[in-house]
């Protein structure tokens, strides 16, 4: 599968990764989707598209993992492979020599359990006047008319839904070695 198989939209993670998640061609490799925030809602990454070259600032982040032989990590958003190993994603992409406040959570969802209970109504892409920060997507909002729930997802204070992970723990799960040695 190829990026641009995939419906995306600029700034809107969270949406491109719930069409991403059904795709047929993941439906074997037990998906996973992974939000990456923080109490501050200011996570540093590399390799993204909005930057190739330096570090960006979200206040969140959406990827997909998948894991057949290998953990692999599909972000649309990314200047990596699509896919991407997922230790070289982690590496590559979260950079380690941050100050705390800019080192993301992960929250691991299921993602048929992310695909049948997330939903939005785009408002957290509005500013303080309604505006749309960025142009939509050309689907509709995914079952918008039930509001949003993003914030059930980026608060990684909530026990659910899923699991929350540190970046050292990510790794871990993802190439079952020790972190400390191979995040550096």
């Amino acid at each position: 599968m190829n990026r641009s198989d995939c419906l995306y939209t600029a700034r809107y993670c969270e949406e491109n990764v719930f069409h991403l998640a059904a795709h047929p061609a993941l439906s074997g490799d037990e998906p996973q989707v992974v939000f990456l925030s923080n109490s501050g809602s200011s996570v540093a990454m590399l390799s993204q598209t909005e930057r190739p070259e330096g570090v960006v600032i979200w206040d969140y982040h959406v990827i997909l993992v998948t894991r057949s032989d290998r953990w692999l990590v599909w972000d649309l958003d990314s200047t990596l492979p699509f896919p991407c190993d997922a230790r070289r994603y982690i590496v590559a992409s979260l950079p380690f020599d941050v100050p705390p406040q800019y080192r993301p959570l992960l929250r691991i969802v299921d993602a048929a359990e992310y695909r049948s209970g997330f939903h939005s109504d785009r408002r957290h892409m509005r500013d303080e006047r309604g505006n749309l920060q960025a142009p939509p997507p050309s689907w509709q909002p995914i079952r918008g008319g039930e509001g949003s729930n993003l914030h059930e997802y980026i608060n990684m204070k909530e026990a659910r839904p899923g699991r929350v992970l540190t970046v050292p723990g990510f790794l871990r799960m993802c190439v079952r070695t020790d972190s400390r040695t191979d995040y550096r």
